[in-house]
């Protein structure tokens, strides 16, 4: 070992000379119980090391560079909400018919989405209010016709009779019998207008129990047979044996399969027959009630429960009833949570009604 060379090296490593050069290095030690030197050599591997500055450039261009990109990705945003807010400006002018654009999913599209259904929902309302208003002047339009004629017949009778304007006693019981059948028309059809009037705002109260419809429905018919003698009319039934429970308001019922009977042996033509039928499906029970007619439009069919509509533009109260019984029908079977519906086809008009079996019996 060169001794002096390995002093000169560790020397200059320990003064900080070139580091590229031989770096030597001797520790003392005991080695087998004798003093000895451990003498290390080697050359210094090159380390890089990075250090991060603080120069002001790179935070002025991170932040132009943050403007940029929030002022691209929310331009189209803002664009969005720009056009969201000229919509309402829109639909504020009274125009319901304009829609927005849903562009997106995010908060401005659903924000759009619940816009085009407040719009939906307002037009809906109006538009029912304007049909409720439309409704009441023809009911009251409607209404002033069908008194006007029997009022007016009530009036004129007894005044002939006060004047003493008959020839004989015969003439003159023939004005009061006329006086008197007016009078009961228009209690009739003033006792219709106010019982439609209380079931349409749901001011009736309905007293449901559980009863066999088949037992109502035989009992009714029963009253119907010496009827459609009178009216040579005959009844078929098809009605099973099988006992279906409802929960109804049989008073009410009753006044609703009176009606359609009614109908039933007032229009058909005679001789004829009325068809009554019965069947069960999923829980539900659907009676019909069938006569010989003719062929209606699909509009008179959605038509026939409206209040005072008649089929026949030319048939009024005298013949054709106050025109209020179909519709008090179909409110008493609403307020049940059924469903009346007519069909034609054949030559006959089919009337149904559906209602909810109890407890699936």
């Amino acid at each position: 070992m060169d001794v002096h060379n390995i002093i000169r090296n560790a020397m200059n490593s320990r003064n900080g000379m070139d580091s590229r050069r031989e770096f030597s290095s001797f520790y003392p030690v005991t080695f087998n119980n004798q003093k000895s030197y451990l003498i290390v050599t080697g050359i210094p591997q090159p380390v890089i090391t990075y250090v991060k500055g603080q120069s002001p450039l790179s935070l002025l261009s991170a932040l132009a560079a943050f403007i940029f990109l929030f002022y691209y990705l929310t331009q189209k945003k803002m664009s969005y909400v720009e056009e969201l807010a000229s919509g309402l400006r829109i639909i504020a002018t009274g125009n319901l018919d304009y829609r927005v654009l849903e562009r997106s999913q995010d908060e401005l599209g659903s924000l759009a989405r619940d816009m085009n259904l407040m719009v939906s929902d307002l037009q809906r309302k109006i538009e029912e209010e304007r049909r409720s208003e439309r409704l009441k002047n023809e009911l009251v339009t409607n209404v002033s016709h069908d008194l006007r004629t029997p009022l007016t017949l009530i009036i004129g009778y007894p005044r002939l009779l006060h004047d003493r304007n008959y020839e004989t006693p015969e003439q003159a019981a023939g004005y009061l019998s006329i006086a008197y059948n007016k009078s009961e028309k228009l209690k009739s059809l003033i006792d219709d207008l106010f019982e439609y009037t209380k079931l349409s705002h749901q001011d009736v109260p309905l007293y449901k129990r559980g009863v066999i419809i088949n037992e109502v429905l035989e009992q009714l018919l029963e009253e119907y047979v010496t009827i459609g003698e009178e009216q040579n009319l005959t009844f078929i039934r098809s009605i099973p044996p099988d006992k279906i429970t409802v929960n109804i308001d049989v008073d009410k019922m009753i006044r609703v399969f009176e009606n359609l009977l009614g109908n039933a042996v007032k229009y058909s033509p005679k001789p004829g027959a009325v068809s009554v039928g019965m069947a069960r499906e999923r829980g539900q029970v659907i009676i019909r009630i069938s006569n010989k007619a003719d062929a209606l439009t699909r509009d008179e069919l959605e038509q026939l429960f409206d209040r005072f509509y008649r089929v026949d533009s030319a048939r009024t109260s005298e013949t054709g009833g106050s025109g209020l019984g179909l519709a008090i029908a179909k409110s008493i079977v609403d307020s049940h949570g059924g469903r009346i519906w007519a069909e034609s086809d054949n030559g006959e008009i089919h009337f149904y009604v559906q209602l909810r079996v109890e407890n699936g019996r």
